[in-house]
């Protein structure tokens, strides 16, 4: 088990070492081209959650920490496609040139608030619960939305189609994987948490440091 744990937690360094060139390739797999067609909207709207890395460890760290609440699974797939409904509605609030301020520093604030709640294994239910989801949504969301800025309605709504399918069926099979490891490698399922965990809150904190400037 300890060595599962340090073959979590080199993947993650090795994944943290990429992140700035993810972030300089990441707009969507166009190449950094506003999407002209219905096909390059798509496989931008899949692509866009996976290949950037703050993106994608959010979505995987919101996933296995709905995995880890005692809520049945018809709410958490709820939850998890309200986050992904959200993120859709950030998306098309920053199209028409909709500024949110400190977007950048809430997407990091976002990153380690998760990565806090991956720790302590919980997080905020019912209302308060529901409140954070859709909010982290609409800024995870917004920060999308600067690869279709410009686009038409054709391409900008397979992107949104494409961002809500990718990011709803990613974060549901993590759901269902942390439930099924729940029961059989309990002590396998805290070390990938606590490896998540840490990549997901050096990400946020680099990312703020970024943000404003440092």
């Amino acid at each position: 088990m300890r060595r599962l744990s340090r073959v979590l937690k080199s993947s993650a360094t090795a994944g943290l070492s990429g992140l700035a060139t993810s972030q300089a390739l990441a707009h969507h797999p166009t190449g950094g081209a506003v999407p002209t067609t219905a096909w390059q909207g798509l496989l931008s709207g899949l692509g866009h959650p996976v290949i950037e890395i703050d993106h994608l460890l959010f979505l995987l760290g919101a996933a296995t920490v709905v995995g880890l609440l005692k809520v049945a699974p018809g709410r958490a797939a709820l939850a998890l496609m309200l986050y992904a409904a959200a993120s859709a509605v950030g998306t098309a609030i920053r199209v028409p040139g909709l500024e949110l301020l400190l977007a950048e520093p809430m997407v990091a604030m976002s990153l380690l608030v998760l990565s806090l709640c991956l720790w302590l294994r919980r997080a905020p239910a019912g209302a308060a619960g529901g409140l954070m989801v859709a909010t982290a949504g609409l800024i995870h969301g917004y920060a999308y939305g600067g690869a279709v800025v410009g686009a038409e309605l054709t391409p900008l709504a397979w992107y949104l189609g494409g961002l809500f399918t990718v990011q709803t069926l990613l974060m549901v099979a993590v759901f269902a994987a942390v439930r099924c490891l729940r029961a059989v490698a309990a002590t396998g399922l805290v070390a990938a948490e606590r490896a998540l965990g840490v990549a997901t809150g050096a990400a946020g904190g680099w990312a703020l440091w970024t943000s404003l400037g440092a």
